[in-house]
């Protein structure tokens, strides 16, 4: 068990422009093994630059938070951690007893039926994006990385890609783009793998184009949990299209794509009264994709209106995706700094003062008070409107340690992420405006946002087969002090259980970004999933996969995943046999 020397090291935050580190009370201090004054074995506290904190965050192995060092030391000793991964701005390590690469199809094959004969689970995991423990299987089993299952195949005529599971999405766009082709909607970061953007749902913000990769696929080739590679299309692809890794690691992915566009973004600012009436919804309609940031304290929303246009058409600017995926590591120790600072104060007008920046920095040039530009022109200045090419306009991505959005991270964050029926709108906003006035909060780092989707054919996708609006904000939580909440958090809690509670509302949550706790409002959900699938109760599976499965092809007989297990408790008691 790790002691700490001085218990003053972590007890204040630190003065703002004082140089020292966050949540310490003397220059950042390291945890390293030595003996006390005392004589009693404990951990000795050795100072350490802010130069060398940022190498130890910008370890993918660390998890950024002010105890990485000593976890570092305590994977390092324990042999149970030897072999371990984790996930992206997640405090959730996992420790398989060993990581696989496999390149093609015929090993994951082999892995698979290694782990069936050795009665051992199995993950496969892509980028590590995902906020949530899905990427983790359970202590002891086997990980397979995808990041060799990478191919991408162009049938230009057809308009579709095949592409291993493990590609990410930015280099398909890429490959894509030079054949003249793209896809119709991105995710809004790119760095992520094109079987684990479908496994979750992952998507972009239109109702007039398909939204989600998952929408836009049109074949999959996966190994199931006996060792078996099917290949699918058509409507077994339904049980796929938002697949939670339950039945299969998916090795090959197909989607469909159309001709190469330029995408004209105009972001502006306007009052939020649109958001209470019809034109809100009809306004999104009309547009080739839409994101919109609101500010309920203000009472104003961002608009950013995205049109495609001839390819054509003068321009190559860029967006920065609101600063989230720009920002240096350095920038968001000092940003850890200064939200805790302003938490541990109690400060909530300079909260509000940071969520107005931010709102600001939407369509304005506010680059003077540290906010970095959400557009750009190809000469690198603020621009609005701009025109760019999806891979620039609609995704971006960075590369670490110069990007905090790939390095793991020392702020603390938790999100909420539902979707919910386009329809139910107006029942969304009154249950926030209530829960709002009780408990005026300020979201400096995403505002509440909204993007839409049209219907998906998913069984489990969040869309649910109407269209669809995605509601997300992002709230800070304390580190350096943990007797003190976060300003925020009594509103993030009355709404999170507000949205589970309300079943008229009709809330699905983000697979891969929601806690833990948000899958209660999952199980309320899956009655529809289970009468439509009536034979889910013998649903069993050899493998832990963050990759694509089928219901359909459902071995029997072997110890299922434990999402899978929650999930079963629902299942009607009708079926008398046996889907084949």
């Amino acid at each position: 068990m790790l002691h700490k020397c001085d218990s003053r090291f972590w007890s204040k935050p630190c003065p703002i422009g004082s140089g020292l580190s966050f949540a310490c009370s003397e220059p950042r201090r390291r945890l390293v093994r030595g003996t006390s004054t005392n004589g009693h074995e404990c951990d000795e506290c050795i100072e350490v630059s802010i130069g060398s904190i940022i190498n130890e965050l910008s370890r993918p192995m660390l998890n950024g938070n002010k105890y990485s060092v000593q976890l570092k030391s305590i994977l390092e000793l324990d042999p149970k951690w030897q072999v371990h991964y984790n996930a992206t701005f997640s405090y959730t390590y996992c420790s398989p007893s060993s990581i696989r690469i496999p390149n093609n199809i015929r090993a994951v094959q082999k892995i698979v039926q290694e782990a069936l004969k050795s009665h051992l689970k199995v993950k496969a995991f892509g980028s590590h994006h995902s906020t949530t423990d899905i990427i983790c299987p359970p202590t002891g089993s086997i990980a397979i990385d995808s990041a060799h299952l990478n191919w991408i195949k162009i049938n230009k005529k057809a308009k579709t890609v095949k592409v291993g599971a493990g590609t990410l999405e930015k280099n398909v766009i890429d490959a894509l783009e030079a054949q003249g082709l793209s896809f119709p909607q991105t995710t809004t970061y790119g760095g992520i793998t094109m079987g684990g953007a479908t496994g979750t749902g992952a998507h972009g913000s239109s109702f007039k184009h398909a939204s989600t990769f998952s929408e836009m696929l049109v074949g999959m080739t996966i190994v199931t949990g006996t060792g078996e590679i099917l290949t699918l299309k058509g409507k077994d692809l339904d049980d796929f299209r938002v697949h939670l890794g339950f039945l299969g690691v998916v090795v090959e992915v197909e989607f469909t794509v159309v001709p190469l566009y330029k995408v004209l973004v105009t972001a502006y600012p306007t009052d939020d009264a649109i958001l209470y009436t019809p034109a809100f919804l009809q306004m999104a309609e009309a547009t080739d994709s839409l994101v919109v940031t609101w500010i309920p304290r203000i009472k104003k929303l961002a608009i950013v209106n995205r049109t495609y246009v001839p390819v054509g058409t003068p321009g190559n600017g860029a967006a920065f995706g609101g600063g989230g995926a720009v920002f240096s590591v350095e920038q968001r120790v000092q940003e850890s700094q200064i939200f805790d600072y302003f938490e541990v104060t109690r400060n909530q007008t300079a909260m509000c003062a940071v969520e107005e920046g931010y709102f600001y920095s939407i369509f304005s040039n506010v680059t003077s008070q540290g906010f970095p530009p959400a557009f750009i022109d190809n000469m690198g200045n603020f621009a609005n409107p701009v025109v760019g090419f999806p891979r620039n306009v609609l995704t971006t991505t960075c590369q670490a340690p110069k990007c905090a959005f790939l390095a793991p991270t020392p702020i603390l964050t938790k999100e909420l992420a539902f979707a919910i029926p386009a329809r139910n709108l107006q029942l969304l906003l009154a249950i926030f405006d209530e829960i709002y006035k009780k408990y005026p909060s300020c979201f400096p780092l995403s505002g509440v946002l909204f993007r839409f989707a049209p219907p998906s054919r998913g069984l489990v996708a969040a869309e649910q087969g109407e269209p669809t609006i995605h509601f997300e904000l992002l709230i800070h939580l304390v580190e350096s002090n943990h007797d003190i909440a976060s300003i925020q958090l009594e509103f993030f809690q009355a709404l999170s259980k507000a949205l589970y509670a309300n079943k008229k509302l009709k809330a699905r949550p983000h697979w891969g970004k929601n806690g833990h706790e948000v899958r209660t409002i999952s199980y309320l959900q899956f009655s529809n999933v289970f009468r439509r699938k009536e034979c889910w109760k013998y649903y069993t599976s050899p493998i832990e996969f963050s990759s694509n499965s089928s219901l359909t092809h459902a071995p029997p007989g072997i110890p299922i995943r434990e999402p899978s297990r929650r999930l079963r408790a629902y299942a009607p008691q009708t079926c008398t046999r046996r889907r084949s």
